[in-house]
């Protein structure tokens, strides 16, 4: 990696990469005549001269055996001798020609027109010899060659090659090869053109015709389960840079990806609802046909072949106790058969700064009439600015920037008049501009890739190398990955096959701390008038007034200056990963094999955080760790900066055992069954580390020296620094291991009779080391069954030749999930005992004992139907129920046992749902063709039952203060609840809404306070996509629609840093609650914290988070080897792209969650451009 750092580190360096790259290139790309070919054999004939000429060069040559007398036999002596001298040679004595077209040399007769290789036996009738290709030249083996009208038909042999004998000259050919787009030629045309080129049926969004489940592929006819696919054509149709994920959002039914909604605090990523409440939720990743638990970033989006998502029982409970929440398959891109390949990938991507312009805020003076109305109505609370300089004195509490003119009108020192003018001058400057300058950069993003693959019947390979960099839009802060893979497949005989592959992926990301802008008043500056580092308020703990009297006593400057924090603080982190892949396939007898094979990933990160003794950090943690000298002197404890190295080793070991045996019985019956043992070792190792001072002379310090340091004699801290924030030795020095080990038995069996009635089964039992107390709980036996009827192929279906495929399935089964904290005896977590003096060491229990954990149990059932109309239009719908039982959760105990909850297997939660998958070629010409694709999504998500802790305070319900607060029984997992707003009270106060009659109860009612507002996931997901191909161009879009959830608007006052739009008509005296119900000037002097909770989570203010979303819209233009004959490039495309154009939010404010922000009016668009060349 010196070399690459060396290589990519410098422009100039580049340039000399590019130059190198383009020299190694040149011979791979050398025009027809500047092909060199080197043999010295005697006796040899022609057809043999041929195959060492093929087998050399990689051209093709078409001949017909009719023309050639290979009875002539040669003397030959070739040294890096031209094509064409070698071909002149070697036909000299023949009645031959010869001419190139592309990588193809066709022979014909000198007595035939040009380009001709037909011989003419009858009047009006031809003959022809022909070849099928793909767009890169390889030869389509199997391909079908159809004579309209007529019954004659051919199968293009091995080499691609096909012939007719006395063909009728005014014949047309059809040309079929599935998952390409048929060809119709005119047999004439062959002539002159002897070669038929197929494309890749582009247009259909899902042409996998084998599922691929990770432990075999199933024919689509053969599948009873629920899966959808896409393939490499389909998901590399826009522009996807970084994360895989980006490709399948809304394109697969069943499958929710949304960034912009989050539950539990991560983004949404799930398949078929949520299914747990403490154990995994998201979906289980298989690469190449073993789970990985590497970070989905590690999957290079350029490398895809397909996608497949498993959704229900009988397609996914294979893979056991890992399965309940769905599995996605990811298929890579291997070998194929024939000459080097060589593709080369760019993209350039770039996202500009926010525009602070069209944000929701209210008019600049809004903040300043509010402080002044604060101030003429002498709120008498500790903000209040009567309160005057001398107060502030001795007092460290932060007050309201900005109000230090009412400090000067307080005493005196101006006059009423020069108080408003100084605030209407300070309220004058917006520092959204500088913020932008001084805190942001345009976001841009560059990927290289280079693949090379190819091969022949014994060694297939596919060699890519990927580097990515990003400028991410905080300032200076950036990251990169190069990514080197190599996949082969070596058949060394006819019973033996052996595939391997290994990745290398390096990664490296650096940052600096930068202030958000909600959290900074719209009038502070971030540099005085001498262009210096100034403060703000956010963070800074303490008032400046107080800061200064501090600063005159001896102590440091407590205030926080986010330009000079950009210099004294910073992070980087770095990762190494590695995965190896291999597996063995050894055929036994004829239907029967056996494979081997297993993974093991590793990788290792370290991050890296270092704060100098000049940040506001230390500064405050120095002053806030100072001891007051009995002679009035001042003593730090600490005394440098702090750098912690936070460091993870992961490693994954899966090993597989696998009998397939497939047999058909006469020509009715067929069986295949696979039977395998698999074994798991998934180990995380996590090392935090510390230095004080200087971080290559300092001394690493253990937990106890930090303690020790930290407590020096004292355990009171510094009581003039309350604010200030103390440390945790944990987030310093820690030193967790994870260890877990997984067992699978599993048996999958599928019966198919004359393919049309099917039935599968599968077993899977599981064991695990995370609960081995109680035998009964010890082994997890899951189980599917499934059927499915091809009623296409059915006798009284025949006269319905529109319907082109119609298959009826079903099937039912069980899944599992399995949590860390299922382990039967006690879990703990170092911790610290502040209640001794001085602080002593600790153990925080995270989990009381309990042998009567187990898995968790999900049941699923799920009906489907797949159909294919017209040979254009093609889809699925599926209806499926999911019931999960025996969740963990946390449930009352009886108090005397060491604590009130602990965890149980408890609680339910059921989904239920339909999907729809729908293509159609609505126009399929050759010059104009027009596919449509729509997926919809409905998952109804339920909590059946969990404990509910009735004492628990009704705002805890609202806050994500308990993730386990989000499960409510009756309701969806994630649901909306808030408080029923009565509007406000002729003090200015918020009031809940009671029924009419009825009493407010004095007391906090839990649970019972809140009303459900809706749900907070969409159920709803609908994906619309559409590709127009006109000639050599194809206009992509790509629409997101999400609907049937809730989602809340923020509620911030006129004393806010950013008032939003309408907080400007705020309260100020008894009536105006008629007209407003924003909190004004008179609500500070009863606010308490449940008075905030009710304001800021009102049902009124849960309003219908229905949007739309134009995601993509992509252009591109594709040019062939035709086009490009006169250059060294076989294809070439380029496509320019738009993500995150424009969005609508079905609420009266248009507010959309695709905005991230409901502050943010418009989306932030990227704009990217790629660039592919085959070579």
């Amino acid at each position: 990696m010196i070399l690459t750092n060396y290589l990519f580190g410098k422009k100039k360096n580049k340039k000399i990469v590019v130059f190198l790259i383009s020299i190694a290139f040149l011979p791979l790309c050398s025009p027809v005549f500047g092909q060199k070919f080197t043999l010295t054999k005697k006796n040899i004939s022609i057809e043999q001269l041929f195959n060492e000429i093929e087998k050399q060069t990689g051209y093709d040559i078409i001949y017909s055996n009719k023309d050639l007398n290979d009875s002539e036999k040669l003397d030959v002596n070739f040294k890096n001798t031209t094509l064409d001298v070698v071909l002149s040679y070697c036909l000299k004595n023949q009645s031959l020609d010869f001419t190139f077209d592309e990588k193809t040399i066709i022979i014909k007769s000198r007595n035939t027109p040009s380009n001709s290789i037909t011989k003419v036996t009858l009047p009006g009738f031809i003959s022809i010899n022909g070849k099928v290709t793909d767009e890169n030249g390889m030869p389509m083996a199997g391909a079908s060659i159809i004579v309209k009208n007529s019954s004659k038909v051919a199968v293009a042999d091995k080499q691609g090659f096909f012939y007719f004998n006395e063909l009728d000259e005014l014949a047309v050919l059809e040309v079929h090869y599935v998952g390409y787009v048929t060809q119709t030629v005119p047999a004439a045309d062959l002539i002159n053109q002897p070669v038929v080129r197929l494309k890749v049926d582009s247009t259909i969004l899902n042409e996998i015709k084998v599922v691929y489940t990770g432990y075999q592929d199933i024919k689509a006819e053969q599948f009873t389960g629920a899966a959808s696919s896409i393939s490499s054509n389909s998901y590399q149709t826009p522009i996807i840079t970084n994360n895989f994920t980006d490709g399948l959002v809304n394109k697969l039914p069943g499958l929710v990806i949304n960034d912009n909604l989050s539950f539990n605090g991560k983004e949404l990523f799930q398949i078929r609802g949520i299914s747990t409440v403490v154990s995994a939720s998201a979906p289980l990743i298989v690469v190449d046909g073993y789970p990985t638990e590497l970070d989905i970033y590690t999957i290079n989006p350029n490398e895809i072949e397909s996608v497949s998502v498993l959704k229900d029982a009988s397609s996914s409970s294979i893979y056991g106790m890992r399965s309940a929440n769905g599995v996605i398959i990811v298929n890579r891109k291997k070998g194929r058969r024939g000459k080097p390949q060589i593709q080369f990938l760019s993209t350039f991507s770039f996202t500009p700064k926010e525009d602070y312009t069209t944000y929701r805020f209210a008019p600049s003076n809004t903040g300043m009439k509010y402080s002044i109305d604060f101030y003429d109505f002498n709120v008498q609370d500790i903000y209040n600015p009567h309160n005057g300089t001398e107060f502030y004195k001795t007092n460290g509490t932060l007050y309201r920037p900005g109000i230090e003119p009412f400090f000067d009108l307080q005493s005196k020192k101006i006059t009423r008049s020069e108080m408003e003018k100084k605030m209407t001058d300070q309220y004058a400057y917006d520092n959204a501009k500088d913020y932008g300058r001084l805190f942001e950069q345009n976001r841009i993003t560059q990927q290289y890739d280079v693949n090379i693959s190819g091969g022949s019947d014994k060694l297939l390979y596919f060699l890519s190398s990927n580097l990515t960099r990003n400028q991410l839009s905080q300032a200076r802060s950036k990251n990169q990955r190069f990514l080197l893979s190599g996949r082969a497949t070596y058949n060394p005989g006819s019973k033996v096959s052996i595939s391997m592959s290994a990745d290398f992926i390096q990664g490296k990301e650096s940052s600096v701390p930068v202030p958000n802008l909600m959290d900074v008043y719209s009038f502070e500056h971030f540099t005085d008038s001498n262009g210096n580092p100034a403060p703000i308020s956010f963070n800074s703990r303490i008032n400046p007034i107080y800061n200064a009297q501090k600063m005159a006593c001896g102590f440091q400057d407590n205030l926080n200056y986010p330009i000079k924090e950009m210099n004294e603080v910073g992070s980087s982190d770095k990762i190494n990963t590695n995965r190896i892949n291999t597996t063995l396939d050894y055929k036994i007898i004829r239907g029967l094999s056996f494979k081997l094979g297993g993974v093991y990933e590793y990788s290792s990160q370290s991050i890296n955080r270092y704060a100098t003794a000049n940040s506001s950090e230390i500064k405050q943690l120095m002053n806030l760790y100072s001891v007051l000298l009995p002679d009035g002197g001042l003593e730090y404890v600490l005394k440098d900066g702090i750098s912690t190295q936070n460091s993870f080793t992961t490693s994954n070991l899966t090993v597989r055992g696998q009998l397939n045996y497939e047999k058909e019985f006469g020509h009715d019956h067929l069986i295949n069954l696979i039977s395998g043992i698999e074994v798991n070792k998934f180990t995380v190792n996590n090392k935090i580390s510390s230095y004080l001072g200087d971080t290559d002379k300092g001394i690493l310090q253990s937990r106890e020296n930090l303690i020790d340091l930290f407590n020096n004699g004292q355990h009171i801290l510094n009581p003039l620094f309350p604010a200030n924030l103390p440390l945790n030795p944990s987030t310093f020095f820690s030193q967790p291991h994870k260890d877990q080990r997984y067992i699978s038995n599993y048996l999958n069996a599928i019966y198919s009779y004359q393919s049309k009635y099917l039935l599968s089964g599968s077993l899977n039992m599981n064991q695990t080391n995370l609960n081995l107390t109680a035998s009964k709980f010890r082994y997890n036996l899951l189980w599917s069954v499934g059927a499915a009827w091809n009623i296409e192929k059915e006798n009284f279906m025949k006269g319905f030749s529109w319907i082109n495929a119609l298959k009826l399935r079903m099937s039912k089964g069980t899944r599992g999930n399995i949590a860390t904290i299922s382990t039967p005896g006690i879990l703990t977590l170092p911790g610290y005992n502040r209640y001794t003096i001085p602080v002593s060491q600790a153990l925080d229990l995270i989990k009381f004992e309990n042998s009567n954990l187990h898995w968790e149990v999900t049941k699923s059932s799920n009906l489907g139907l797949d159909f294919s109309f017209f040979d254009k239009i093609s889809g699925s719908i599926d209806y499926y129920s999911k019931q999960s039982t025996q969740l963990l959760s946390n449930s009352a105990i009886d108090p005397t046992k060491g604590g009130p909850l602990a965890a149980t297997n408890d609680a339910s939660i059921e989904n239920k749902g339909i999907e729809l998958n729908l293509n159609a070629d609505l126009l399929t010409g050759n010059k104009l063709k027009w596919n449509t694709g729509v997926v919809f999504s409905y998952n109804s998500n339920k909590v059946l039952g969990i404990y509910i802790d009735n004492r628990t305070m009704s705002y805890n319900y609202l806050n994500n203060s308990n993730s386990a607060n989000s499960y409510i029984p009756g309701y969806p997992a994630g649901s909306i609840l808030s408080y029923p707003f009565g509007g406000l009270s002729n003090g200015g106060l918020p009031e809940v809404r009671v029924k009419d009659g009825a009493e407010k109860s004095p007391y906090d009612q839990g649970l019972k306070e809140l009303v459900y507002s809706g749900n907070g996931i969409p159920p709803y997901t609908i994906g619309l996509s559409n590709r127009i191909d006109i000639g050599s161009f194809y206009l992509y879009t790509m629409i997101d629609f999400y609907t049937g959830f809730k989602i809340r608007v923020p509620r911030i006052g006129p004393g806010g840093t950013r008032p939003l739009e309408g907080t400007d008509n705020y309260f100020k005296k008894a009536g105006d609650e008629k007209n407003t119900d924003v909190l004004g000037v008179y609500t500070e002097r009863l606010f308490s914290y449940f008075d905030q909770m009710v304001y800021q989570f009102s049902d009124t203010y849960a309003v219908n988070g229905s949007y739309i979303l134009l995601r993509d819209v992509t252009l591109a233009c594709r040019l062939n080897s035709r086009v490009l004959k006169n250059s060294r490039l076989k294809k070439l495309e380029i496509k320019v792209q738009g993500t995150n154009l424009l969005t609508h939010g079905f609420n009266k404010y248009n507010y959309s969650a695709a905005t991230g922000d409901f502050s943010r009016r418009n989306l932030v668009p990227t704009f990217s451009l790629g660039l592919s060349a085959n070579f």
